[in-house]
Order: structure tokens, then sequence, then C-alpha cells
């Protein structure tokens, strides 16, 4: 029996790590190299779970213990209705209701308004109700913010109105007094304080403010928002020069305002000049022209009189006319439509009934200007044929496979009641996709909704008081990892004036679903082969159906923690809902392992939002094994002169161990069993110990002392020697002899076994004749055949005692 003196045990260093588990890895990693298929083997608690689809019980309405939940939304005049049903089955109903009450509705738009505002001196002049023409035009333009201000409350600050205004008079007297601002409480009152400090005096230049005007809206409005100049005036347009009315302000005026109706600029115009007269539908004002700059009628009250007071009255209200957006192609005074010369000018606009007013009193004033500011503030819109109802199924929801979209009709019965609904099959157009639901087709104007009959309608014996549209159809989530308050429709869902329309006329309510917590994690063990550093991360796999890719997990935080035997944390991974896998990274405490150990991981999804289901919590277990050489290194014995059995040198150049190379194995701290298809090539740096000596090419054995094998272990690489593993080694020595003088200190010097040296065994004396001399000369026979001429020498066997039996016996002879 062999006796194994000493088992060496070094430190070992991190190592990094293979995944494979259990005894059948060797199987599944042939059959994935057969198949082209990794296979990894997931140690888990249970089951992965299927994401195709929720079950019953799996899902529920947000925000309430029932079934289902209808939520209403109205915008002037349209209504609608969404009503989100859990149908038990892990699918939705939806029902879309629309309908409107009234044939044409109002909205609010949000406009930019530039106010120019007449402070010549003029203004002066008296007013009924106010102290003078000024004072009643502060009231008034402070009426209109505070109109405007209303409009503004409760909407977004981005589709708020913005007011601009505009002081003018003689030149010097001209500007800018406060640029686009946001009508809100803030602005308001900053808008109200510039119009109470405005001071009367000077001239009417008129024609500068409408450049200013100009200026404002190329520079600071957004082509995007309604736009709306109004001017206001008590005299009529006059300059540095001239007394009067001056044709050439009036036409600079003209021009301005021209460029700005061609930019899709609104234009109206407010005088409370004492002559000013507006009647929609009239002929629009004629005057008769002269070769004077100007013209003086008797009223202004100032000499040079050089026309009528018809004519100036005339001139007056046809300016004011042609300025405004009734004639959006007017050049100057005498051409009203720079596109067709035979239109003599309009009194009234197509878009609107009149774009200029007028007032006497200060009261007269404030109403024109709070009228001015419903009329710029918002647009009538009706919805016919041409509407369009919209949902936009938002992720995870799709319409379930296999099902259509049924479109409904109801009557409206008066004080809120309506009759069954009845299924229409014709004249609507329903356009359905996965993530979509359009319906056009329904006259919602046609079908007004109102306590009142419409006129001259019967339905049976009920008067016909309007009906809505109802749209059913289902959905279905798909694979998404859960939580709470997930909306169903995005904020493109809605009732649109047509097709093409970007902008809702109102939006549909968004009910909100709960989803059941569907997640899955793996584990596996890892097998490292020193001195590979034992990472921790690729012991957690992450299930293709569940990794986190930022839409699967939009409304779940997903928390790894991994920890030691000992319960001592390792890492950490936090993927906040909305993000993907790669974009997240551990937190490492501890990022490797420096021995085996099995490692638990902890996976809590928590959903972002409350509601019926609440966080969920896995765990699954993997081990790490770490795996390092164990090598029995055994003793030989030979005689002096022989040819070593041991060659200096590398392994993969040359140096040989030969049978001094006992088991070779690779162990674990577990006792788990190595896979040799796994095993890395191990290789040896043989160093030339005392004792050796190299003659003829050969290494023979020199020495009378025991000669010590030296020997370090590495990893092999590409036939060459690799990283040195020696210390990280376990050493184990066996020899045969009894006297064998291997100690533990000399394993730690390196020395793995020894080579045991004996001198050959003394041969038979024979006396040899001395042919120099007399008598005979004694001779010892050694390890070569001696033969004599003439002298007879008896034959000696000898014994091979070195325990491998590889140097033969010998036997002299004749």
């Amino acid at each position: 029996m062999r006796e194994i003196r000493t088992v060496q045990r070094i430190f070992r260093r991190n190592r990094p790590v293979r995944a494979e588990t259990g005894k059948w890895i060797a199987f599944l990693a042939v059959l994935g190299l057969l198949t082209g298929n990794l296979i990894l083997p997931v140690r888990a608690e249970e089951h992965a779970e299927n994401l195709r689809g929720y079950e019953a019980g799996e899902t529920a309405v947000s925000g309430t213990d029932e079934d289902s939940i209808t939520q209403p939304a109205e915008n002037g005049g349209v209504h609608v209705r969404k009503t989100l049903r859990n149908n038990g089955d892990g699918t939705y109903q939806i029902e879309l209701e629309s309908w409107v009450t009234g044939g044409t509705r109002t909205e609010q738009v949000p406009t930019d308004v530039v106010l120019l505002m007449d402070t010549s001196g003029s203004m002066r002049l008296p007013c009924p109700g106010a102290a003078d023409r000024l004072a009643a035009l502060k009231t008034a333009a402070c009426a209109f913010v505070d109109s405007i201000q209303e409009q503004n409350a409760g909407t977004d600050p981005s589709g708020q109105s913005r007011i601009a205004l505009i002081q003018y008079s003689s030149a010097a007297n001209t500007g800018i007094r406060r640029h686009l601002t946001c009508a809100d409480a803030e602005g308001a009152a900053s808008l109200k304080t510039a119009i109470r400090g405005f001071e009367k005096g000077g001239r009417t230049r008129m024609d500068l403010g409408m450049e200013l005007a100009e200026e404002i809206m190329n520079t600071e409005s957004d082509a995007g928002r309604s736009r709306a100049v109004v001017l206001f005036t008590d005299g009529v347009p006059a300059n540095e020069d001239y007394d009067g009315f001056v044709m050439v302000t009036a036409n600079r005026t003209l021009a301005a305002a021209k460029r700005l109706k061609e930019s899709g600029i609104e234009v109206f115009g407010l005088s409370i000049e004492q002559y000013a007269k507006c009647t929609p539908g009239e002929a629009m004002p004629v005057y008769t022209p002269h070769s004077a700059a100007n013209y003086i009628a008797p009223y202004y009250g100032i000499g040079g009189v050089n026309t009528s007071n018809e004519n100036a009255i005339a001139l007056e209200n046809r300016l004011m006319y042609l300025v405004t957006s009734a004639n959006p192609h007017a050049q100057d005074m005498d051409t009203p439509n720079a596109e067709d010369p035979s239109d003599p000018g309009k009194t009234t606009g197509q878009g609107r009934e009149t774009y200029y007013f007028t007032a006497q009193t200060s009261d007269e004033l404030s109403t024109v200007f709070r009228n001015l500011a419903s009329q710029v503030g918002t647009a009538d819109r009706s919805l016919g044929r041409n509407a369009q109802a919209r949902d936009d199924i938002l992720w995870p929801f799709r319409r379930t496979e296999n099902t259509m979209v049924r479109a409904y009709e109801s009557a409206y019965l008066g004080n809120e009641g309506w009759a069954e609904r009845r299924e229409i099959t014709d004249q609507l157009f329903v356009q359905d996709t996965e993530g979509s639901v359009k319906a056009q087709g329904f006259d919602y104007a046609g079908n007004y909704v109102s306590e009142e009959p419409h006129p001259g309608t019967v339905s049976g014996e009920e008067p016909f008081r309007g009906s809505k549209l109802i749209l059913s159809f289902s959905i279905r989530p798909q694979a998404i990892f859960g939580g709470n308050q997930i909306p169903t429709n995005s904020e493109l869902s809605g009732i649109y004036a047509d097709e093409a329309a970007e902008a809702a006329e109102v939006r549909y309510p968004v009910p909100k679903a709960d989803l059941k917590l569907r997640y899955a994690i793996g584990m596996t063990d890892q097998r490292v082969y020193v001195p590979d550093p034992a990472n921790l991360e690729p012991l957690v796999l992450f299930p293709e159906d569940f990794r986190a890719d930022g839409s699967k997990n939009a409304y779940v935080n997903i928390r790894y923690e991994m920890t030691d035997e000992n319960g001592g944390i390792a890492g950490t991974l936090e993927i906040p809902a909305g993000k993907k896998l790669e974009s997240c990274s551990w937190q490492w405490t501890k990022e490797t392992a420096d021995s085996c150990g099995e490692y638990k991981l902890s996976c809590t999804v928590t959903p972002v939002k409350n509601g019926h289901f609440p966080e969920k919590e896995l765990t699954r277990r993997g081990t790490v094994h770490i795996f390092h050489p164990e090598i029995l290194f055994e003793d030989s014995t030979q005689y002096i002169g022989d040819t070593s059995d041991t060659v200096p040198g590398d392994s993969t150049e040359g140096g040989v161990l030969g049978e001094h190379l006992g088991r070779v194995r690779w162990i674990c701290g577990d006792d788990t069993a190595s896979i040799p298809e796994e095993e890395p090539e191990l290789g040896f740096r043989i160093a030339v110990p005392e004792g050796l000596q190299q003659e003829n090419g050969r290494w023979v054995i020199a020495g009378k002392e025991d000669i010590p094998v030296i020997a370090g272990v590495y990893r092999t690489e590409g036939g060459k020697l690799g990283e040195d593993i020696t210390g990280e080694t376990d050493f184990l020595h066996a020899c045969e002899r009894a006297d064998c003088g291997y100690e533990e200190n000399r394993g730690k010097t390196g020395t793995r076994c020894l080579i045991h040296v004996l001198e050959r065994p003394m041969q038979e004396k024979v006396c040899l004749p001395n042919t120099g001399g007399e008598g005979t000369l004694p001779y010892v026979g050694g390890a070569v055949l001696l033969t004599m001429m003439g002298a007879g020498i008896s034959g000696y066997k000898g014994k091979d005692k070195s325990r491998n039996r590889k140097h033969k016996s010998s036997e002299w002879g004749k």
C-alpha cells in the first residue's frame, strides 16, 4: 500500500463562472452543441408563468369594487362617455358613447390679441358715462382683459390667450406698452396697470400703430394660434403735417392691415367717433375724392374746411370697413379688393357677421369690448357626418382577436332617458386594428340632442329629440408584468371634426384597469475552475419572456437582492418602471465568491400605483462550485548514472514528469463532482534540481543524495503555459519506501516528490592476471560486462529494487 504523506492546501483567489448545474449538465451541453441551442438549467421553486394573456380573476376595474366603470366628459356641447366592463374571462368590454347638444357649438381657442389704443388729443372729448373718451376706453379695455382672463381660467398655460398693448397718437407718443402677455391673474394685472397709465395728446397716427401690430405678430406670435388685431379710434387718420383725414396715413394703415390679414390674422375695427356708423349688409360708403392731401369737414371744428360733413363721414366709415377682415384684400381707400377690381367692398364678413363696431357711450364701449373678447377667443364649430370617433387603445391592451366592433344608435327620450339601442349596419364606416378603433358617418349635427323635439320630426309616437352613437368592442391585456391603474386608452381618443383633424373636439375619458402581477426569475449553479473569478452576476437568469424591456414593466418597479449563506447582502439590482434591464446595473458589495457556497436571490415586484394587486416576492437559490486541482506525485528509485525519468522544462516544450505524475483531478470544497469535458488542461514547469546533470543530450543521475522533483502547475492556453495556479493546487505525495525522507517542509519549497538514488549492488569479486607485475589484481565488477581473454567469469544476476520495476534484471554469462 502507498502511504499518502502530505496534503498541501493553498489560499484560492477569486474565479469566474460557468453556468451549468446538476449531474445531467454534460448531457445538456452535448445536446446543446448538437442542436445549436444553449440549454441552461434553471433552479426554480415554481415554473415560469405564461404571459400570453390574463385569465378570469386576474383582472379588475381600477378605482372601484364593481365590475365596470363609466366616465363622462363634455366640451362645448359635445358629450362623450366611456365604459370599461370586466368580462370576467380576462377581457374587458369597451363602450364609447357620443352625442352633441346643439347643431353648432362655440369653443374657446387660444388667441394672441393686439389692442391698438388711440390716445390722441381728441380723446379728451366728453363721453356719456365717463369723464372723457380716454376714461371710457380705459374702463372698456380693462373689461376686455378681464373677459380674456375668465376664458383662460382652468386652461393649460399653453392654451391660454395673450394680449399686447400698443398706444398710438403722434409719432413721439406711439409705442408698444406691453408685449404679448398671458392673461392669467398676474398678466392681467400688469396689462390693466399699463392701460390705466395711458395719457392723451397728439395726432392720430393709426398707421404707426398698425405697423407695430404687424411687428409683434411677426416676432412674438405663434402661427398655430388664433390671432387678432383690434383697432380702436375716436377720430380720423392724421399726421404731423396735416389735420383732418389724411389720405397717406389711411392708405399706409390699410397696407399694413392687408399684410396682417393675408397672414391669417383677423382685424377688427372699433370707433367712438360721433358720426361712426356700421350697418352690416349695407352698401360700402362711397366718398368724393379731391386733389388735396387731406379732408377737413366743418364738424372737425378747425380751419381749412375743404369737404362736406357727409363726405368726411363716408371716408371715416369706409376706412373702418376696409381695414377689417370683412375686406381681406383691401389695398387702399380706392381698392377694396386687390384681387377683384370689380368688388366695391363689403360691410359683412364671411367668417363673422361683422368686424366693425361703434359705440357712443362708456357702457356701449365696454359691451363692445366684452363681445370682442368673446369673438376673438372663441369659434363656432359644427360636427356632421365627417366627424370621426376615435379610440387609441393603449398598450398593453389590444382589441380581442376574432371579435368585431359593433355600432349602435340610441334615441333620446328626454329627462336624461335613452331608448333601447339598435345596431347600425349601414351609413357608418368603421376602421379597426389591434390598437385603434375609428368610426365615421354619424351625423352629430343632424342628431343633436335636445329636450325640445326637432322641428317637423316624429319617430313613431315619440317626437325626435336626437340620438347618440355607441361603439362596443372588447380588449385583452397582452404580455406585461401587471400593475394597477393601467390606462386603457391614450389622450388621442376622442371626437374629431374630420379624419384629418389633429386636435379632438372633446377627449374620451381614460378608465383604468388593474392586472395581476406576473413575473418569474431564474437562478443557476455555477462551476468555476481556478484561477477564473467566481462572478456572482451570472448566477441570475432572466427568462426571455420576463426581461424588463421598458414596456412590459411600465407599471411596476423590480428589485433584486442576492444574499450569501450568512444572510449578508452580496448585491442589489433596481429596475425602475419603464426602464430596460440593459440600462440598469448591479450594485455589488461582494461581486465574486471566494469559496463554494449557496446564494439566495430575492425579487420584489411592486406596482407603481395602489390598486387591487399588491407587491409580489419571488426567491430562488443557486450554488457556486469552485474547483481546484488535486495532484498526486509519486517517488521513484534510480541508480547513479541512470538516465533520469524526469526531464526539466515546460511540459508543453519537452519537460517530462514521467511516472512521478499520479492521479490528477479537479475537486470542490462541497464534494461536487467535476465534469471532465469542462476541466481545463494543465501543464507543468519542472526545475533543474541538484543531482541531475546533462550528458550527451540526456539528463543522468549524478549525485548520491535523493533528488527533489520541483514542479509548478499552470493552466495551458494555446499550447503554452498560462497562469500559474501552483498556489491553488492541492498536492499529495506517495512513496513505497519505508525510509522515504520526504517531509512536509519540502512540499512548501516546491518539492513534489523524490528520486531516491542508489548505488549499483556489488558484483562478484574476480582476480585478473596482473600483466604488469607479479601476482593477481583484485577487480570489482560493475554494470558493464567484462570479458578477459583466457579468463572464465561466473555469471551474476542483478535485481532492480525500484518500486516501478522500470529497470529490467540483467544477467551476466560467459
